[in-house]
């Protein structure tokens, strides 16, 4: 009995060893990615730094983690955080793009008028296709007929 104990304390010892080492490798690899990651979106290399600290301080982290359970998730909390710096790239790029220039004007609002099924037909309940094919054509009508003066629908 202790002798399988000590097998299977054997066998975890290593798989948490794997996950550890598959999770800083995923960690490494993007870091080392990070710089040709930036400058292929036209951003400045100084960002390196500021986007890496929160893979960094996860790389730090991974050798305390000792859950086994906890440790099985590493690499699923590396894939979320190569997600969140994705995502600060696009930020990045996003407030680095010029306004356009002139005065930003919002296209014209067109009116609103609110359509509601109720306003079309007196049938709440629909018992077969035939029923619904005459309430949707009436609905249809409705709406292209406002479209039709130039104003927008609000189905309500």
């Amino acid at each position: 009995m202790q002798g399988a104990k000590a097998q299977a304390n054997l066998e975890l010892a290593k798989l948490i060893a794997s996950w550890r080492d598959e999770a800083r490798q995923a960690v490494s690899e993007t870091l080392d990615k990070l710089p040709e990651m930036l400058k292929s979106t036209g951003l400045e290399p100084g960002l390196t730094a500021k986007l890496s600290k929160p893979l960094i301080g996860f790389r730090d982290y991974i050798d305390e983690e000792n859950l086994p359970i906890r440790v099985a998730a590493l690499s699923d909390r590396v894939a979320l955080l190569v997600g969140d710096l994705r995502d600060a790239i696009m930020r990045e790029m996003q407030k680095k793009q010029k306004p356009p220039k002139g005065p930003e004007r919002a296209p014209p609002q067109k009116p609103i008028e609110r359509v509601r099924v109720a306003d079309v037909s007196l049938v709440r309940r629909v018992r077969n296709i035939e029923e619904w094919d005459r309430i949707r054509d009436k609905l249809d009508e409705k709406v292209k007929s406002i479209l039709k003066k130039g104003k927008e629908v609000e189905l309500v």
